[in-house]
């Protein structure tokens, strides 16, 4: 009999190994654990870079752009591409001839940072880092060609585990060219073989290569390259901390080839470690001063700022575009500049294409003494002007509306100080902002002196200038200089009390027209000078209103929030090739809106884009939901598109407004609009893939949402966070939600939290206030939706939806607080309206199927089973849910998968269902025998597929057992099965499945197996098994004796002839054993009855003659599993009996056996014409009649003959 395994536990699968089922055998308690082939091993499934599984970080492979060929490379650009490059040579396809890096990559932020150490210098916190998989092994070198870093840096890679080899960016690397390629803010501590770019590289080059971390090993370690067979090492440095016992290096641990300009920090070396001679050590005033940037012919590396990581002279150089203008954007590419037009080339134009920051906040920062001088400039960059006396700037310098912000400069002794210093070309749309000048003469915050023919225009200034003598707050001094369009709201201080203005400090014959400065801009004890105009003076209201932007024709500059500094106008959005407007910060959304809402016919269907995160307004409300207490400083908002008060002028918006996953903060709008929301009134427009937070919408009439009316439009993949949408009361007409009121439209992949939606009005609800049709589809809703206490009417409020006529609500949830008796799904449906497959929390998970949906309760949530259910079976993942992590179902989150759990051995048990983001195989239990065969899927007991249905003996003469068996289908038809008897002998006795006879009683087939054996093996005890080679069934054990026995306790069932027959059959059983024991036994009454006499009828005959050679020599009886007479014949050698079908021989002897079944009539001998006539009978007669037969021969012939009166009486009347 075999093991029935039941599963008694489930490990999960990990992300490198399959998952386990741990089982117990219901027969024996066995236990065994073997693999789950419907579990495999998930691999790491990472979102947000942290791996749902293993909680560890790491990336999801993404293969770059390219083919690997030199002339189309592999494109590296971010760490999921290095990772994929990592896993690609590692497996085997190695071979990558070509790769660039596009861009500066980063693995672990602030790796080395945020380390921590042990007593022992081990790292403590390993786990929160994204282990590094180096590129390359022993088995799968990296084989390349070229693989250039084209400058760009690498950071934050991890690796600990010091038995590894081969360990670097690169593990194991042949041939081919590393170069221009940086590696910093990593950790590498491994075994033999480390390095910062390559573990072990051999037969290459390495140029122009650095390092900057730590690393650890046992020997051959270096800053570079670990073991480096046949390399050259060319312009390559290191500043990292190098770690280790011998082979060590601060370029290579060990090389065979040649290492030329190569430097390294002096003391590079960790404790107890000793460098080898490669490469040249240098000071960090050495790396500080430029020296090692000279030797290596040039700057290793920037860092974003554009400035040099090794020395504080090192700039990034800018592009060049077709024009020939250098293109800034970084600080470091405008200290190059002004390095370039004051060492090389003053006529070198350039455009500024980004804002550019060089000291955070600077004005804040600044500290001074009791008489005002700096006490902490060290902290700050200091900034060289553009342009001096010896090299006047003549070239034209383009701002393009940008801003340069903290710039300082403080040294007294000095002349012609300001963003430039000498400047006789042209300056134009430049702002310089929160900077701070202080020198000697001709002091300017945009330009110190502009001379003979140099022009200024639409310039602005806001920081501090300070000086002696030519101060201005746009240019100290303009000699034969034109200067217009410019203003200043700066502060502009003179110690010397000469020269000073707002505008400009000094003018000789040169003009100055339409600038303006702040009234009171003049620092204490400054006393503007008036020569030749410069400039007039306007009061704040003027700069504010807009009066100052008009006089300029221009708004002077945008704060980063896209308003005019000045008059808060807003920034325009660009248009892109495409067409649609790119909005990156509030006051391009403000321009946008004003666009659609007051030239609706030009920008009603525009489309538009966010090209980052705006914030309007910080901490519109508070922690707890509730409006800020001061609103005072709020930016109010209106909305996009509405519909105006009163009349039936609609403005609606038609175009498609497209977050790309941005998020839109601090909207505020208090009763001031009736259409209330980021959108008021949107046609047949789309808003998608936007967030918006912080949000107050208050309307004392009308609609009040993210989007406040819909006529038919489309709202897909928003999110609407941490809000407050009310409605004051209005009669009965106000709603308010996501999106308060739609007519017709879909919403889809929308979802609320943490938000409060209140109406005094129609109806509210998380999602849509009211929907007259349309669709509401893959929703979820976390708001708490209320109606005003004090309201009259009654309010209709529910999760999703408040009310609609004939809209179809589709996988949305809801779990937000409602009002009152007003919950689930949706509280009013009309007659057209339906809600599928749509679930809200309740802890008593009683549905209310007037309200739409299905109640779950919040276990049911956490559990992930809402999450699945609302997936419904979808091939991509449109809900998902991190189990364990998040208490509801999230958008796209990990996906969901139910486990059932079934009580039995199939899928028609009884079951549960877990949920789990792995995807596993359902459980099943045991088997549940009823009369040893499962009630569920039929199989028997067992183990094999046999079920006993019970046994019957042969009762016509012969002792035959039959074995009545069940077979399992697959079983029955499969033809090496077979049924195997073990006689009392201890000989086998295979009976094969087809060889069987069936019977069919009540639609159930029985095989039926037949064993027969000798009367006095009838107390024997016999057994028979199912098996078919591979399995082996249940043991059966049978004895004749017991039953005959059962009949003879039973005969009310049983006819008087079967009785009869089952006590003959015990009787003769019984004198059989104990003859062939050579025991002798008491005769029964009636066996003393029987004599020869008896069977005086009982003569053999014969007929014919035998055959020549042939003689009779006598006739016995075998008492086996039948009855058997077997007659003798001596065969002269002569004769030829082939003929004649003798069953054997014993030497000369041969004998014909003849089957002498009790109850019927024997078969004649024939040989030839010779026909004997001799049954058992005749046997039975002889003995009797016999002298010499021994007395238990006698009897259980006598026996026999008994038993064969039965037979023939029972088979004259044979009913069971």
């Amino acid at each position: 009999m075999g093991h029935d395994w039941k599963i008694v536990e489930t490990l999960d699968p990990t992300c490198t190994e399959n998952g386990q089922l741990k089982q117990v055998c219901t027969r024996c308690s066995a236990e065994q654990t073997v693999p789950d082939a419907n579990a495999p091993a998930q691999g790491h499934q990472y979102v947000d870079n942290v791996c749902l599984f293993c909680k560890q970080p790491g990336f999801t492979l993404i293969q770059p752009s390219g083919s690997g060929s030199s002339s189309d490379p592999y494109q590296l650009s971010c760490a999921e591409h290095l990772y994929w490059l990592a896993d690609l040579v590692n497996s085997g396809n190695n071979n990558i001839p070509y790769a660039v890096l596009t861009e500066d990559i980063v693995v672990n932020e602030n790796l080395l940072q945020s380390l921590q150490f042990d007593e022992n210098g081990n790292v403590l916190n390993g786990n929160q880092f994204a282990t590094w998989t180096p590129i390359g092994t022993r088995e799968n070198p990296l084989i390349l060609e070229k693989i250039d870093g084209q400058g760009h840096t690498i950071s934050g890679l991890y690796f600990n585990d010091a038995a590894a080899y081969n360990v670097g960016l690169f593990g194991h690397s042949l041939q081919g060219t590393i170069e221009n390629l940086h590696i910093r803010d990593s950790y590498l501590n491994a075994s033999q073989c480390v390095g910062g770019v390559c573990g072990y590289m051999v037969d290459g080059k390495m140029i122009e290569c650095s390092f900057d971390g730590m690393i650890n090993g046992s020997d051959t370690v270096g800053g570079l390259c670990g073991l480096a067979g046949g390399v050259d090492f060319t312009s390559c440095s290191n500043v990292g901390t190098i770690s280790a016992f011998e082979y060590v290096g601060a370029i290579s641990g060990s090389t065979s080839g040649i290492v030329q300009n190569c430097y390294y920090l002096e003391g590079c070396n960790g404790a107890n470690t000793s460098l080898n001679a490669y490469g040249e050590s240098k000071t960090a005033e050495e790396f500080k001063d430029g020296s090692v940037c000279t030797l290596l012919g040039g700057h290793p590396y920037y860092d974003e700022n554009g400035f040099c990581v090794y020395c504080d002279t090192g700039y990034q150089q800018p592009v060049r575009n077709a024009a020939g203008q250098y293109e800034i954007s970084s600080a470091g590419e405008l200290y190059w500049f002004a390095s370039q037009v004051n060492t090389q080339n003053a006529s070198a134009k350039a455009v500024l294409t980004a804002d550019i920051t060089v000291n955070p906040d600077l004005l804040q920062s600044l500290q001074f003494d009791a008489e005002g001088n700096v006490t902490n400039g060290s902290d700050f960059t200091a900034w060289t002007p553009i342009g001096t006396s010896s090299r006047v700037y003549q070239g034209t310098f383009d701002g393009q509306g940008h801003t340069i912000s903290g710039l300082y400069f403080n040294d007294k002794t000095q002349e012609f100080i300001g963003l430039f210093g000498y400047a006789q070309g042209t300056i134009q749309n430049i702002h310089v902002a929160d900077s701070y000048f202080n020198g000697k003469e001709c002091v300017g915050g945009v330009c110190g002196l502009i001379y003979q023919g140099g022009t200024m225009t639409h310039c602005s200034f806001s920081g501090t200038v300070s000086g002696v003598d030519a101060v201005g707050g746009v240019v100290g001094q303009s000699y034969r200089g034109a200067v217009s369009g410019c203003s200043n709201v700066g502060t502009v201080s003179c110690s010397g009390r000469n020269s000073v203005g707002g505008i400009l400090g000094f003018v000789w014959h040169g003009t100055v027209r339409d600038s303006y400065y702040l009234e009171g801009c003049n620092g204490a004890g400054t006393e503007f000078t008036s020569t030749q105009g410069t400039g007039t003076s306007k009061t704040a209201e003027e700069f504010r209103n807009g009066d100052v932007c008009t006089a300029l024709g221009y708004h002077a500059y945008y704060t980063a929030d896209g308003f005019c500094g000045y008059c808060d106008a807003y920034q325009a959005a660009v248009q892109n090739e495409a067409g649609t407007y790119e909005i990156s910060n509030a006051g391009q959304l403000y321009w946008f809106a004003d666009k659609v809402n007051n030239d609706n016919e030009t920008y009603g269907s525009a489309n538009a884009v966010l090209t980052g995160d705006i914030t309007v307004n910080e901490g519109v409300l508070t922690a707890d939901g509730q409006l800020a207490e001061d609103t005072s400083k709020f930016r109010a908002w209106t909305p996009i598109g509405t519909k105006y008060d009163n009349t039936s002028t609609v403005v609606p918006y038609n175009g498609v407004f497209d977050g790309q996953g941005y998020t839109i903060s601090g909207l505020y709008c208090n009763k001031n609009v009736m259409y209330g929301g980021l959108f008021g009134y949107l046609g047949s427009g789309t808003i998608t893939n936007v967030c918006v937070t912080d949000m107050y919408i208050q309307t004392a009439e009308g609609h009040s949402g993210l989007c406040a009316y819909m006529q038919n439009g489309t709202i897909s993949n928003v999110r609407l966070t941490n809000a407050r949408l009310l409605v004051e009361e209005n009669g009965g007409l106000g709603w308010s939600g996501l999106c308060a009121y739609a007519e017709d439209g879909t919403i889809s992949n929308a979802h609320v939290s943490d938000t409060y939606i209140m109406v005094a009005g129609n109806s509210a609800g998380g999602i849509c206030g009211r929907m007259e049709k349309g669709t509401i589809s893959d929703c979820s809703s976390a708001a708490t939706v209320a109606a005003e206490e004090n309201w009259s009417h009654i309010t209709l409020v529910g999760g999703i939806c408040g009310a609609t006529d004939s809209g179809k609500i589709v996988n949305c949830y809801s779990v937000g607080k409602l009002a009152e008796v007003n919950n689930g799904i949706c509280s009013n449906m009309g007659e057209g309206a339906s809600a599928i497959n749509c679930y809200y929390l309740s802890e008593t998970e009683e549905s209310d199927a007037s309200c739409g949906g299905t109640a779950k309760s919040a276990a049911a949530f956490a559990s992930g089973e809402v999450a699945y259910l609302l997936q419904d079976d979808r091939t991509a993942t449109v809900w998902g849910q991190v189990i364990g992590t998040d208490a509801f179902p999230m958008p796209g989150s990990a996906r969901v998968y139910q486990i059932t759990h079934y009580a039995g051995c199939n899928n028609t048990s009884p079951s549960t269902n877990s949920y789990s983001n792995l995807k596993k195989a359902n459980t099943f239990g045991a088997h549940a025998y009823v009369n040893s065969k499962c009630k569920y899927c039929g199989m028997f007991e067992d183990g094999i597929g046999a079920k006993l249905a019970g046994y019957t003996l042969t009762l016509n003469g012969r002792i035959g057992v039959n074995f009545h068996i069940e077979l399992d289908q697959s079983i029955a038809n499969d033809p090496v099965t077979y049924m195997l008897f073990t006689l009392p002998d201890g000989t086998f006795r295979q009976i094969y499945v087809d060889d069987a006879t069936t019977t069919e009683i009540n639609g159930v087939t029985y095989h039926v197996f037949t064993v027969e054996m000798a009367a006095k093996e009838m107390t024997t005890q016999i057994t028979a098994q199912i098996c078919n080679g591979r399995q082996q069934g249940e043991l059966y054990t049978f004895t004749v004796a017991e039953y005959a026995d059962y009949i003879l306790a039973n005969t009310e069932k049983y006819s008087p002839e079967t009785a009869a027959l089952a006590q003959a059959l015990l009787n003769y059983g019984t004198h059989a054993k104990a003859y062939f024991d050579g025991e002798t036994l008491e005769a029964t009454e009636e066996m003393n009855r029987v004599t020869a006499d008896t069977l005086a009828d009982a003569v053999p005959t014969i007929s014919g003659e035998l055959p020549e050679g042939i003689t009779y020599y006598g006739s016995s009886l075998l008492l086996e599993s039948g009855t058997v007479v077997r007659h003798y014949f001596r065969v002269a050698d002569s004769a030829d009996v082939s003929a004649y079908g003798f069953t054997g021989n014993k030497g000369k002897y041969y004998y014909m056996d003849q089957e002498a079944v009790p109850g019927t009539v024997n078969q004649n001998c024939v040989i030839g014409g010779y026909v004997l006539s001799y049954d058992s009978m005749c046997y039975v007669r002889s003995v009797l009649a016999s002298a010499d037969a021994p007395d238990n021969l006698k009897q259980v012939v006598t026996a026999l003959y008994l038993y064969n009166q039965a037979a023939i009486a029972y088979q004259q009347n044979p009913v069971s």
